[in-house]
């Protein structure tokens, strides 16, 4: 692993003086339980979903519907022989957010035969001739018993180079059994401690000066003041780490300069207690000068004179790269120049406009929709404008009867988005503006779901773009007739010189950085000419 190096000459650090702020980092990224099948109660094959057991590995990993804790079934780990030992290993491939001094809780309840430990693997970018990943296990091994118990394993990412975890367990002995249930996997805080910061992102280029500002809170005065640790992490491989004293009233700033040759792309700035869990992340797209330039020229035309509060709504590209998207772009240039500026991602992954109103439906009382918790005080407060971007869900094809479907008809798109509309304005009175569909690298779209096909699997086509078009003048005719704003995003990608790399190459549908980038742009320019 590369180790952490001082680039305390590059990156220039004048004072770290502390000022009071007022919002916690656990809002930023939740305590949500990661384990999407908790209970073990979906099944592929027999097999628990995402539970895997490959075969270099030991053990029977299966479903059992007679013994469990909650729910209607259990998982149900069976010891093997191999190479002279007898034992049973699974993991489950998490998507984990990880953050460097971030404290982790793995827990399950089981009962069973024999010994059981809980661990983790840690995995850092591959190197020729070099292993990437690492074991990390419980300190011992808990003996099973007939009575359910909960066990927990706790663990600090201390790595900078850790980009990727897997939780595994492990059942040992000869006719060793476990059943397990009702398990959880997320982050935590010990001692009441949270360290906040000032704001979840910002842009510069290099040369440019910066300031952050962190805020240590906690429940219990400790005996002893604490330090609070940054780590500074750049596209490439420097990094640098940062001490810094905090003052009696626990809060400060940090104030310092890109190195005139820094690499543009994401910058991290990860502040951490050690020992508590408790940490701040601070994202920053570093980009070239004439682009701030431009940005920030827009910015300044923007000026808010009353308190605005904005929600945006829509999809995983609204959802995804949250700290890093266009919706915190947004936000960092419009508070830049104001002061009086909030905002509310509600972005869900895979959403389209009727999942959209079932939510909001559900919010009154109705039938509880998909992921309802994600609207839960959607209107607190009732925000002032409303941006709404969907369209890749809507638009997807499917084949029936030999025919390609959307997900969404042009029919039924415009009657719910005329209800989602409607019921927006009743419950806000807030001004509302519609953004078209992205656009889409439609060659990357066809080519994995022809692959797809070619295998056995399902029929799933995204990107299509008369499809995606057509979608988009549905749109157009709503907000000439209701009189609403309409800001099109699609043809400035579509026309983009490097289209492909607004999108992320693996799909060729989310969106890069600079895909966030350039509908930060569009929007900026929509606010800069109200």
């Amino acid at each position: 692993m590369r180790k952490i190096i001082n680039m305390s000459n590059r990156l220039k650090s004048r004072t770290i003086i502390f000022i009071v702020l007022g919002f916690a980092v656990i809002s930023a990224y939740g305590q949500e339980n990661l384990f999407k099948n908790h209970g073990f109660e979906f099944v592929s094959k027999g097999i628990p979903q995402n539970c895997i057991s490959p075969d270099y590995w030991s053990g029977i990993i299966s479903q059992d519907k007679e013994i469990f804790r909650s729910g209607k079934a259990s998982a149900k780990l069976l010891a093997k022989e191999k190479s002279g030992k007898h034992w049973g290993r699974f993991m489950q491939p998490l998507t984990v957010k990880i953050i460097p001094g971030a404290m982790y809780r793995f827990s399950m309840w089981v009962k069973g035969e024999g010994e059981f430990v809980l661990g983790v693997l840690q995995y850092a970018p591959a190197n020729p001739g070099v292993s990437n990943y690492k074991y990390f296990w419980q300190e011992k091994p808990v003996v099973l018993t007939n009575e359910w118990r909960e066990i927990s394993y706790e663990f600090t990412i201390d790595n900078p180079d850790i980009n990727r975890i897997t939780p595994v367990a492990e059942v040992r002995g000869e006719n060793a059994v476990v059943f397990m249930d009702d398990q959880s996997f997320g982050r935590f805080t010990k001692d009441g401690v949270e360290l906040n910061t000032s704001t979840g992102h910002f842009m510069s280029y290099p040369g440019g000066e910066y300031e952050l500002v962190f805020k240590l809170a906690e429940q219990k005065q400790s005996a002893e003041k604490r330090d609070i640790g940054m780590m500074i992490i750049s596209p490439g491989d420097w990094k640098d780490s940062v001490e810094v004293k905090i003052d009696d009233n626990g809060v400060g700033r940090h104030v310092g300069v890109f190195p005139p040759d820094a690499q543009p792309g994401s910058w991290r700035f990860v502040g951490f207690v050690k020992d508590t869990g408790a940490v701040a992340e601070v994202l920053c797209e570093l980009v070239d000068q004439s682009t701030y330039d431009e940005m920030d020229a827009t910015a300044k035309k923007i000026r808010v004179k009353t308190p605005m509060h904005i929600l945006y709504i829509g999809d995983s590209l609204t959802d995804y790269l949250r700290g890093n998207n266009y919706v915190d772009k947004v936000n960092f240039w419009l508070s830049k120049y104001n002061e009086k500026v909030s905002f509310r991602n509600a972005g869900v992954g895979g959403d389209l406009i009727t999942r959209v109103l079932s939510r909001l439906n559900g919010i009154d009382g109705g039938p509880s929709a998909y992921r309802q918790a994600m609207y839960k005080g959607l209107f607190e407060p009732k925000p002032d404008l409303i941006f709404i971007l969907l369209g890749h869900n809507d638009t997807l094809l499917r084949i029936k009867d030999g025919k390609e479907i959307l997900a969404v008809s042009p029919e039924v798109q415009e009657d719910t988005y005329r209800k989602t509309l409607t019921l927006l304005k009743e419950k806000t009175g807030a001004e509302i503006v519609l953004v078209s569909a992205t656009s889409s690298v439609y060659e990357i779209c066809k080519q994995s779901n022809d692959k797809r096909v070619a295998s056995g699997g399902t029929y799933f086509l995204f990107g299509k773009p008369e499809v995606m078009e057509n979608f988009n003048r549905v749109l157009k005719k709503l907000a000439d007739e209701l009189n609403i704003d309409y800001i099109d995003v699609y043809q400035p990608m579509k026309d983009y010189p490097n289209k492909p790399s607004l999108f992320s190459p693996a799909d060729g549908v989310h969106l890069s950085e600079k895909g966030n980038r350039i509908i930060a742009i569009e929007l900026l320019k929509y606010l800069a000419d109200k």
